[in-house]
């Protein structure tokens, strides 16, 4: 005689357990996959900013002057282009390196050799860019993986060392106040968006990017 197999199913407390268990393991790998996205992003910013520095170097070895307007040369003041607050945007000097005749480059008066000196891409979604320039005409600022646009300073009065303005962290090993010894920096405030962690104005630790370190 067949007697019929006792089938055991889940209880409650089973049931729950094993959908606790998968709850802890998905939110392991979203943190995972976070932290990987922000640290391909860093990467991203990191290779922009550099390639900005070298653009700007390679335009002042060929026009032996910084890539902005006269009036920003030889002054009593470095200049700032981009982020929060600054006195004028990035596609300021990035229309000039990229040899794009709009703005303060109108008929490519500062770069009448018309030579590209950056080329960059195009932001993906250019109603909200990120990790890429504005396609706009008159408004191709160069905006970082986070959706902010970076920060460019320059040495506008030619002393060698260049004025960080808003980026006063307070371990940034500074020359003569809050400037490095360099001709042209560019940063990126990272995915918090402030100076330092969470706005402490400390850059060891930070997410933040900067082209001197």
């Amino acid at each position: 005689m067949n007697f019929p197999r006792s089938v055991r199913a889940f209880t409650l407390i089973e049931l729950l357990t094993v959908i606790a268990i998968i709850a802890v393991l998905m939110g392991l790998l979203f943190s995972a996959m976070s932290g990987v996205k922000n640290s391909a992003a860093k990467a991203q910013a990191k290779n922009d900013i550099m390639q900005t520095v070298t653009a700007v170097k390679s335009y002042y070895s060929e026009y032996q002057k910084y890539p902005m307007v006269d009036t920003k040369q030889g002054g009593a003041t470095d200049s700032s282009f981009g982020g929060d607050g600054a006195a004028a945007p990035n596609r300021d000097v990035y229309n000039v390196l990229r040899s794009i005749a709009e703005g303060v480059n109108s008929n490519h008066v500062l770069n009448p050799r018309k030579i590209i000196f950056m080329e960059g891409k195009e932001a993906k979604n250019q109603d909200s860019p990120k990790g890429g320039f504005k396609s706009q005409a008159n408004a191709r600022d160069f905006y970082d993986p986070w959706g902010r646009t970076y920060i460019l300073c320059i040495d506008g009065t030619y002393d060698g060392m260049t004025e960080v303005f808003t980026l006063t962290y307070t371990d940034g090993n500074f020359e003569s106040g809050n400037k490095v010894r360099t001709g042209v920096i560019a940063a990126s405030l990272g995915q918090d968006g402030t100076v330092g962690n969470k706005g402490d104005k400390k850059l060891a630790g930070s997410d933040d990017v900067v082209s001197w370190q």
